[in-house]
């Protein structure tokens, strides 16, 4: 260990010298455009669909909420898409990062470091509220008598903060090991050469942030199309029609909207995910910084952010004339209602009876 901090010692030494130069790492401009267009995109729709939700009386339940709570992380993830030119690739300045020798280099490497948890905790959290979102269905379709008492007021509270606490906590304590390690270090960045434990950071974080989720989505998802088929039996054994038949097909228009968005977050983030431990593990002191493998990270998390907004919201009709409507500044539009994207089933809290407004539904 003291030949290592020998050896970085006369390596930094060789750098401010003059003798050694340091290969600089360059962010892709073509990939910074992509970047802000996908963030632009993504904030837009994220902001209609919150606005959407908010500003129509009909859209006004706990589903609904739930989906605002996930609009919300995506435009926040969305926003620094578009403001990571300036905060993220500009600190990879060539006369700035990796050599990290002077006060000018050591702050960028902490606001590097600062910034990326924050933007990492953003990204954490939108499976967070997707999971909670999926668990909601879940129990209001499998479980409906235990709905009422399972979503009381407190308990949605503390889940709701634990959908956005918890990434920040998965996150902050190895974003301030590396900044510490830094500093402490004579601005020595850890990599996996010198200490090869540390990829167990992005492959636990990975673990807990993404892979736990998306595995219990898929139990519980799993859960919620046996009951279903198991109450479309039940319906057609009995003959029932009208509004019983209309609500079950409303909950699995949810359910197969839920599963797309399931299916799109997994697709993305799971490359994402591994792109990422990939470039801790080859991180080199000596050898620019792979930057651009790091801006298809962000990107992938961007376009994850941008497309829900069609995958659960848009697609729907009355969703759609509700956006515009909205836009259009009509108003009735208070009085559009979407019962296609969600019809609850728990007694009298949620509207459990098609709409009379809406005979489609």
């Amino acid at each position: 260990m003291e030949n290592s901090k020998t050896g970085q010692s006369e390596f930094i030494e060789l750098i401010i010298n003059g003798t050694i130069q340091v290969p600089k790492a360059y962010p892709n401009d073509a990939l910074i455009g992509l970047e802000v267009s996908i963030g632009a995109v993504g904030l837009i729709g994220n902001i209609l669909v919150v606005l959407t939700i908010l500003r129509t009386k009909g859209l006004h339940y706990l589903t609904n909420y739930l989906i605002l709570n996930l609009a919300i992380a995506d435009a926040l993830v969305s926003l620094c898409s578009i403001l990571n030119p300036w905060l993220l690739w500009g600190k990879y300045a060539p006369d700035e990062l990796p050599s990290c020798f002077t006060n000018k280099t050591i702050d960028s490497y902490v606001e590097v470091q600062i910034y990326s948890i924050f933007q990492r905790g953003l990204e954490d959290s939108s499976p967070m509220c997707l999971l909670l979102l999926t668990v909601e269905r879940f129990v209001g379709i499998v479980h409906p008598l235990r709905h009422p008492e399972f979503f009381r007021s407190r308990r949605l509270v503390v889940l709701l903060l634990l959908a956005w606490i918890v990434p920040f906590l998965l996150e902050l304590p190895a974003g301030l090991w590396f900044i510490i390690k830094y500093l402490n270090n004579n601005c020595w960045a850890s990599t996996a050469k010198e200490e090869p434990w540390i990829v167990l950071i992005p492959v636990v974080s990975s673990i807990l942030s993404v892979l736990v989720p998306v595995l219990a989505m898929i139990v519980m998802y799993t859960g919620i199309m046996r009951s279903l088929k198991r109450n479309a039996r039940s319906l057609e054994h009995q003959g029932i029609n009208g509004p019983p038949q209309e609500l079950h097909r409303a909950h699995q228009r949810v359910v197969h909207t839920l599963i797309l968005v399931t299916v799109a977050f997994a697709l993305l983030i799971f490359p994402c995910r591994a792109i990422y431990i990939t470039t801790v593990a080859n991180l080199v002191n000596t050898e620019p910084q792979p930057v651009i493998q790091q801006q298809i990270v962000v990107i992938l998390g961007a376009l994850n952010s941008s497309i829900n907004p069609f995958l659960y919201g848009f697609k729907y009709d009355k969703f759609r004339k509700a956006v515009i409507m909205m836009v259009c500044c009509n108003r009735r539009r208070n009085n559009v209602v979407p019962a296609r994207i969600e019809v609850t089933t728990v007694n009298g809290t949620e509207n459990t009876v098609p709409s009379q407004k809406d005979p489609e539904t």
